[in-house]
């Protein structure tokens, strides 16, 4: 994953607006040394930036739609 990369991602809010969302990769994946875990520092679709635990990420691709 790189900076500029399409996720697709589950969001598990109840109020958000679908329970699968897209959002911009900002950086690579952060890899959590001690348990192996992966995070995706996201752009949201509503402008925030987030971590997103690599568990909720469903799909990466490029801006053009090709995925990884």
């Amino acid at each position: 994953m790189t900076a500029g990369d399409v996720l697709v991602y589950f969001d598990p809010s109840p109020d958000g607006p679908a329970s699968f969302q897209r959002g911009v990769a900002t950086g690579p994946e952060i890899i959590d040394p001690r348990t192996g875990d992966w995070w995706a520092p996201v752009l949201r679709p509503d402008r925030t930036v987030d971590l997103l635990p690599g568990a909720l990420v469903v799909g990466v691709g490029t801006a053009d739609g090709t995925l990884h």
